[in-house]
């Protein structure tokens, strides 16, 4: 299920015959459920936000799976090659690693709810 929510201009007329126009922020917001078939109480649903903003996808995941599933969907999400993915929680301040990679969602403390920063590692020459 995909849910897109952009800005679209609007129009509003005054009594003095004076239009306005106002633009709503533009974000676009994916939803998207794992084909595994879960009940509410055994799903993990992570907000995947973009360091710079803009885009989010928000997925649900099972808690057995790993991070490493995570940032896959998060490479795929927002088009950028899966070893330049670096994943953060930002509350409690948190840099994920390749070592947690192997690690379970729910080992991570990812259960039920959780928003994760998605930054893209700078390219060295």
């Amino acid at each position: 299920h995909v849910r897109l929510q952009q800005g679209t201009p609007a129009t509003a007329a005054t009594s003095g015959g004076v239009a306005h126009r106002r633009t709503t922020q533009q974000s676009v917001v994916k939803e998207q459920t794992t084909t595994k078939s879960v009940s509410s109480s055994e799903v993990c649903r992570l907000q995947l936000k973009m360091a710079a903003g803009g885009d989010r996808i928000v997925q649900q995941f099972h808690p057995s799976d790993m991070l490493s599933v995570v940032k896959e969907c998060a490479s795929k999400g927002f088009g950028i090659p899966s070893d330049s993915v670096m994943l953060e929680k930002s509350y409690p301040a948190y840099k994920y690693t390749v070592d947690d990679e192997t690690k379970s969602l729910s080992e991570l403390q990812l259960v039920p709810t959780a928003i994760l920063i998605v930054r893209q590692k700078a390219v060295s020459c």
